[in-house]
């Protein structure tokens, strides 16, 4: 029952040292327990402490923030005694609400408030103020603090008058590092046990807020690492009993650092789960040729999202500080050791260089510019650059950053500016030289740190959770522009926390990593499908629960749907072929899913009954197509289908009344292709034996590939001998009766299977049709269903292969069946309604099998649909 905390061991140097602490900890305790517990351990992490243990497999969760009420049900009020002193630091010594503060903290609790102005210097009439925001004027107020005796508090008032209101942002990032420094000189008082940050709601969505924001980073992080000292931050309203709102700020009971007082209401800041609703088509849109800036982009992370963005063909103009060779060679290996009188280039260099290769190789242009996000000059010129070269700045993904971490006894002023000058300065820099240049989107890459803070990363967590609040407040702003900042997680495969010694540490601690793969998921998803209004959203699998912040990740409340992948929530009518989703895992692109085919639920299969000798309907080939779809989409949503490719028809799947066939399907990505994304996906489907009963055992009937990119508009390239002439043509045209009949007499295909409406004629090798593509409603519990592509469309162009041999040989006794399909590409979604003309040439045959390519054209001559290699199997009772 010995409570070991870190700031009894932050100054310790030797092995005796330590020994000595321990000694004096077990000496003053005996058996209790000084300090509050700073955070609370999953108990299971006492059983299995190993880095690859299977909790670490939680599922990914989505949070977005919202005020809740802190439930006040008990009251231990800090004990303070008389005699001791309690800074008060205001931007101007005239501040009422520091002086009602001290006059309370006098009355209520006998000490002796000191007053000191940080804002402007003052040595005259009896008043302290040092201008903490040159270095200089931080370092005055640091001996000041020092000489001060037994100094148990300090509180800040903020902008009571509107000094740092309408100041600039270089003033909010320097008042934040001088409150860094007088922190510092705060925490080596050996009576210290509070700080408390007061600021008015009148001031919410201004620079004031923005400081309030970083300094509420920094308490989080330090209330971690000095668990008995008492942070808070307290935002009041011009009636709020401040005597009540500083008696609840000290109150040990609660340990939340974030106070809001609201309408008699104490809240503060909270993480809920919230998946978004899949939507179909999004308000932002990223075009090819659109032009996208990203800060830190040519290695880790940032080299990521530039790939994950690369199906959407943007031109990419990665920023970062590192120098590279261009003759640099990209196939070098990073860990390959120079050999004996070479230089050596940076594995960073060789890094950035890489990512421009794959990015060229796969048709992207890129370019890589060397510049310091915190040097706005250096900034602004590139940027102009950029808008001089292209015309505009269509989106910034500001994924810079360093770490600078320890604790903050031994943090330096240098250690805490490198990191909030990336994060808060740059993300400033960036938007302020591309503001007019027409913006879409702004994304900075924020960390989970900001939100709970860390121990030894006070400067990181300052630095994410102000800038932070800076995108919030610049989204509010800009309503035209969607801006995000992504609190993340530690990432495994690339970013500053994917070294083996630290995901072992974070594993123990209970920090659950997230794949590099699945950030680029996360990215995506939250840029194009996420609603625009969430600025703040935090991606976890497993974090440690802390007693500072409120987090509730154990209940959902869906907005809706029944397909649910634990981001994203999908509506039936979205995706009908799917009917649950069994797995999904982002980090390696792999989905599992399930459906059951049954005739009373699924209305198109009762009329797909394409040859008269089997006795029950089958599942159709473009109903399959429909259901690859689907899942590539899940796995995906914000790409856009665009075909599929190497499908294979391995056996046909029988449906009988009331015998529902279930079927399994699987989608993982193939290949690392950076324009397009692959898919490889299988069903199986649940075999039925003899006597119409399902067995235990399922069976692959059919695999495939799905293509897909950013929607793009991409004219089909079309075949070279196309179109078909009418002198090839040297049957007479089949009218829709006499094409009905031929249905009737050769086929058992119902209504919605009846596809072709009229025949041109055949010749040798060729045909040519008609259909007008039809409305159906084809599921019994869903009315507006929606499909991935036009699958009707798809079925007249398998059907019209097998017209040619009932025109060219009526006496041929055998029908034809889909075998295998080369690639099939869909331009554009058909209306219903809409006429389109069939083509189809016959390209090789053999014995069992007959190859053809096929299109269907719109009647402006615009490819609709074309297949590659569609392979037709004789096939007879």
């Amino acid at each position: 029952k010995i409570t070991i905390e870190l700031e009894d061991f932050i100054d310790v140097r030797t092995v005796k040292d330590i020994a000595d602490e321990i000694s004096r900890l077990t000496a003053g305790q005996k058996g209790s327990d000084p300090h509050p517990a700073a955070e609370e351990l999953d108990p299971n992490l006492m059983k299995d402490n190993r880095p690859n243990s299977s909790k670490d497999e939680a599922s990914l969760k989505r949070l977005v923030f919202a005020n809740a009420a802190i439930e006040l049900k008990t009251s231990a009020p800090l004990e303070l005694s008389p005699g001791e002193s309690v800074l008060l630091l205001s931007s101007d010594g005239n501040d009422k609400v520091a002086e009602h503060a001290g006059d309370i903290l006098r009355t209520d609790c006998g000490v002796t408030p000191f007053p000191m102005g940080f804002m402007h210097e003052i040595t005259n009439s009896g008043k302290t103020g040092h201008d903490i925001r040159t270095e200089d004027g931080a370092l005055r107020a640091v001996d000041k603090i020092a000489d001060l005796f037994s100094v148990s508090g300090m509180v800040i008032t903020l902008d009571q008058k509107g000094s740092i209101r309408s100041g600039s942002m270089t003033d909010v990032s320097q008042l934040l590092k001088g409150f860094f420094l007088l922190l510092k000189a705060f925490f080596k008082s050996p009576a210290k046990k509070f700080i408390v940050l007061i600021y008015s709601a009148d001031d919410i969505g201004t620079p004031v807020q923005l400081l309030a924001e970083g300094m509420l980073g920094l308490f989080l992080s330090a209330a971690r690492e000095y668990p008995s000292v008492q942070f808070r931050t307290l935002e009041i309203e011009k009636d709020t009993d401040l005597r009540k709102a500083i008696r609840n700020a000290l109150d040990k009971e609660c340990a939340v650092v974030e106070r809001i007082h609201r309408d008699e209401k104490v809240l503060t800041s909270e993480g809920h789960l919230a998946p978004s609703v899949f939507k179909d088509s999004s308000n932002l849109n990223l075009c090819p040729g659109d032009v996208v800036v990203i800060a830190g982009g040519g290695a880790g992370i940032g080299s990521c999202l530039a790939r994950c963005l690369a199906p959407f063909m943007p031109r990419l103009i990665l920023l970062g500080r590192t120098l590279i060779d261009p003759g640099g060679d990209p196939a070098r290996p990073l860990a390959e050791p120079a050999s004996s009188g070479t230089v050596t280039m940076d594995p960073r260099a060789l890094e950035i260089t890489r990512t421009l290769s794959d990015l060229h190789a796969s048709g992207i242009e890129a370019a890589y510019h060397t510049c310091d996000v915190t040097d706005p000059e250096a900034v602004q010129a590139v940027l102009e650059e950029v808008i001089r070269c292209y015309g505009r700045i269509d989106g910034i993904i500001h994924s810079a950053g360093i770490l600078r971490d320890g604790p903050v006894s031994r943090m330096t002023l240098d250690d805490f500016s490198m990191v909030t000058d990336v994060k808060f300065s740059g993300a400033w820099h960036l938007f302020l030289s591309a503001r007019n240049a027409g913006l879409k989107f702004f994304v900075g890459l924020s960390s989970a740190a900001a939100i709970q803070g860390n121990p030894g990363q006070a400067n990181y967590a300052a630095a994410n959770r102000m800038m932070s609040a800076l995108i919030r407040h610049l989204g509010k702003e800009n309503k035209a522009v969607r801006f995000k900042a992504l609190m993340l997680p530690p990432v495994e495969g690339a970013g500053m926390a994917d070294d083996p010694e630290i995901q072992a540490l974070l594993k123990q601690k209970g920090v659950g990593y997230i794949h590099v793969n699945a950030l680029a998921g996360l990215f995506c998803r939250e840029l194009f499908i996420a609603p625009a209004e969430d600025h703040w959203v935090m991606f976890m699998k497993k974090l440690p629960s802390v007693k500072t912040v409120l987090r509730n990740d154990s209940t959902r409340s869906l907005p809706g749907g029944d397909l649910d992948s634990g981001l994203l929530s999908f509506t039936p009518g979205d995706f009908p072929m799917i009917e649950k989703i069994l797995h999904l895992d982002l980090g390696q692109e792999k989905l599992e899913a399930c459906r059951s085919f049954s005739l009373e639920k699924d209305l198109w299969i009762t009329d797909h009954r394409p040859f008269k000798f089997i006795k029950h309907p089958i599942v159709s080939a473009t109903m399959v197509i429909e259901t690859f779809m689907e899942a590539a989409r899940i796995l995906y949503p914000h790409l856009q289908v665009k075909g599929v490719r190497k499908v294979r028809l391995m056996d046909m799947i029988e449906c009988r009344p009331g015998v529902p066939r279930p079927a399994r399907i699987s989608c993982c990505r193939a290949g690392d292709r950076l324009e397009e994304v692959l898919c490889d996906i299988s069903l199986s489907a649940q075999e039925i034996s003899p006597t119409g009963r399902l067995t235990e055992r399922f069976a692959l009937q059919c695999s495939g590939q799905v293509i897909l990119d950013g929607g793009g508009e991409s004219p089909g390239k079309g075949f070279l001998d196309f179109p078909i002439r009418p002198d090839e043509l040297r049957t007479r045209p089949m009218n829709r009766k006499k094409v009905l009949k031929w249905y009737k007499d050769r086929s058992g295909l119902g209504g919605r299977y009846r596809v072709i409406e009229f025949l041109d004629g055949t010749g040798p090798g060729v045909i040519q049709g008609r259909t007008i593509y039809p409305e159906t409603c084809d599921f019994a519990n869903l009315v507006n269903a929606k499909y991935q592509y036009s699958p009707y469309l798809f079925e007249a162009l398998l059907q019209l292969v097998c017209c040619h041999i009932a025109v060219t040989d009526p006496s041929e006794p055998r029908s034809m069946i889909p075998l295998e399909i080369g690639e099939m590409r869909c331009f554009r979604q058909v209306r219903t309604g809409e006429k389109i003309t069939l083509e189809a040439r016959l390209r090789s045959q053999t014995d069992e099998v007959l190859t053809w390519d096929t299109r269907g054209l719109d009647d402006q001559g615009e490819t609709l649909m074309q297949i590659f290699g569609l392979q037709m199997k004789w096939i007879s009772d």
